[in-house]
């Protein structure tokens, strides 16, 4: 897998990887890709994006396992694409984790909704 799509954004990788207490983080996703787990997109000037159609209580849902946007409002931006692939793919929600406290209500102001916690991470979720 060629590397030239991470480095780009290396350090921020690295430090997610830290905080989700996963230093191999970078290496988890290069084998997921290559193994087409996951559908990675990455822009150096828009951002990193690593999703994967999973099943939730008997739901397909699209799950972003890995998102850093270089854009002000990058989530608002992402959002239609992000509901457009998880129409595509069958799925019928859209979830992430994240660890950021301030995030409750910039996820509740484009239709998110806490559902839980693992770990560390509160899990929020969108139906589309």
């Amino acid at each position: 897998m060629p590397m030239k799509k991470y480095q780009p954004f290396k350090s921020e990788l690295t430090k997610l990887g830290e905080l989700a207490n996963t230093p191999d983080l970078i290496d988890q996703l290069q084998a997921k890709e290559t193994n087409q787990e996951i559908t990675v997109y990455s822009d150096p000037d828009l951002g990193f994006l690593a999703v994967k159609p999973v099943t939730r209580a008997n739901q397909l849902t699209l799950f972003v396992w890995v998102a850093i946007s270089r854009l002000p409002n990058g989530i608002v931006t992402v959002l239609p694409m992000l509901e457009q692939m998880a129409r595509e793919t069958g799925c019928s929600a859209i979830e992430f984790e994240t660890t950021r406290k301030g995030f409750k209500r910039v996820a509740r102001n484009i239709g998110f909704v806490p559902i839980g916690q693992r770990e560390i991470f509160t899990i929020y979720r969108k139906e589309v």
